[in-house]
């Protein structure tokens, strides 16, 4: 943390709501990407086996036998 941030109380500081979008949809984009690494695994996975991918998302996966329990 920059120092000058810790030489102030959290009341005396501020970000732009631009700032904070630019924040919120880099942390939303880490969790996609870390989903859609973990959906491509376990698609693997069931590639492997030879088993049913059971998911909401049957239109993006290609290539395995899938089923949308929802």
């Amino acid at each position: 943390m920059p120092r000058y941030m810790l030489e102030h109380r959290p009341s005396q500081l501020c970000i732009s709501s631009l700032t904070l979008a630019e924040l919120h949809f880099g942390a939303e984009a880490k969790r996609s990407r870390e989903l859609y690494s973990l959906i491509s695994a376990l698609g693997a996975h069931a590639l492997l086996l030879g088993l049913t991918f059971v998911t909401n998302n049957v239109k993006h996966v290609v290539g395995l036998k899938t089923e949308n329990w929802v």
